[in-house]
């Protein structure tokens, strides 16, 4: 394989047509790190689970153990724009020359075995594999979809720290339909001694990761986020940030490390793909955020109004959900926006993502909304109306798709 489009079309095959809960277990995983040399048993991790802001508190940790002067891995799910996004190491992803070099050496070592593993598992591995050839002092890693059964959910180190964010409805269909069910799953990431921070939340939800830390033999500390309202930052993710950071602390007092002094000014500092990410194009902000649960959504206009970055045109795509999902974020949305392009996406990634149909959707459109098939289509109509703001959101796939267009647009990219 010579590019990382050849590698992401290998791993094509490797892609089950739809997951239910029952498909979701550790054997395969398992098997191909045996094949591989278990490499997660010689990292240094930071696990981040959560229904909200995995993977902002995942970039933030990473930031704050690399001021440290430390080499640090990071590997995050899905990618925005490019598949070495899930390998990174010193605040970039791995360059395509070498994703490629690493792959063609790894993917022997995995290719043919059963029972067969999936795109994101296959991923998993490689990462871990990579941070331990390039001897990472620590590695960060973002579940993938839960905890208990996720593919990352691999490392049995009593040194792991496991950092869990707000628990919500999200996956109701594989995780559990009650709030205390989804928090048992993130909380199986928990392992044997390991430290544990999660902040606070809905009581049932502390409850169970106090249980499962206890059936552990784990320490938790619960962190009340703070807020500083004359940051630049917006609140949820300074939530983020404020959890990550005493995550961080936690391990820089431990390993005898020195974190930089000025950590709001590191927050600041640091761009999550496709989280709350402004590009300026003419008289136009366009903001993406890939806010695709309820909970995400109402944080994320909860800010925008604060701001005052009304009226706006939303563009929004919701990934196949059950009706409930689906009608709470559209709600969310007609609260906001001025007006709203329904658009849809087809993802062919570590699992196949479709958005919900512009039919199902017309049932929760308003008069002044609008329903366009194509996304590059609904930019361009966003981009023609009077208003000053346009929010892409309600997945990070629809984000993933625009991204590059809205760059182009801010000058970024040719």
């Amino acid at each position: 394989m010579k590019t990382a489009l050849d590698i992401q079309t290998w791993l094509l095959t490797y892609v089950p047509n739809r997951m239910s809960g029952a498909d979701y277990k550790l054997e395969r995983v398992r098997r191909l790190l045996e094949c591989a040399g278990n490499p997660q048993n010689d990292l240094k991790v930071v696990h981040v689970a959560g229904t909200s802001g995995k993977t902002s508190t995942a970039y933030f940790v990473r930031a704050l153990l690399e001021s440290t002067g430390a080499k640090v891995g990071l590997t995050v799910s899905p990618h925005i724009q490019t598949i070495c996004e899930r390998v990174q190491i010193g605040s970039q992803p791995i360059s395509e020359p070498q994703f490629v070099e690493y792959f063609n050496e790894f993917y022997p070592l995995v290719s043919g075995l059963d029972p067969r593993p999936t795109y994101f598992e296959i991923m998993v591995a490689f990462a871990y594999w990579v941070f331990k050839k390039e001897a990472v002092d620590y590695a960060v890693v973002e579940v993938g979809l839960g905890g208990r059964y996720d593919a990352t959910n691999t490392i049995y180190r009593n040194d792991k720290v496991c950092v869990i964010n707000s628990v919500g409805y999200d996956h109701t269909e594989i995780l559990g339909e009650s709030l205390t069910e989804i928090a048992g799953e993130k909380a199986g990431i928990i392992q044997q001694n390991n430290a544990v921070f999660t902040v606070e939340q809905a009581p049932e939800v502390v409850a169970v990761i106090a249980a499962e830390a206890q059936k552990k033999r784990a320490s938790l500390a619960v962190v009340r986020p703070e807020e500083d309202h004359s940051s630049p930052v917006p609140s949820f993710q300074q939530h983020n940030f404020h959890l990550a950071l005493t995550a961080a602390r936690y391990v820089a007092k431990r390993d005898g490390l020195q974190l930089a002094g000025d950590t709001e000014q590191l927050a600041q500092s640091i761009t999550v793909p496709g989280r709350f990410e402004a590009y300026v194009a003419g008289e136009k902000t366009i903001l993406l955020d890939g806010a695709h649960n309820p909970q995400k959504l109402e944080a994320l206009l909860s800010v925008l109004k604060e701001r005052q970055m009304q009226p706006a045109v939303v563009i929004a795509a919701i990934s196949e959900a059950p009706k409930k999902k689906v009608v709470e974020c559209t709600q969310l949305l007609a609260n906001y926006a001025t007006k709203i392009i329904y658009t849809t996406f087809t993802l062919h990634g570590d699992v196949v993502r479709r958005s919900v149909d512009l039919v199902t959707l017309s049932e929760y459109a308003r008069p002044e909304d609008a329903l366009v098939e194509r996304s590059e289509n609904a930019l361009q109509e966003a981009l023609a109306s009077d208003t000053n703001y346009v929010i892409v959101t309600g997945s990070l796939y629809l984000v993933s798709a625009l991204r590059p267009a809205v760059q182009r647009l801010a000058g970024l990219l040719t």
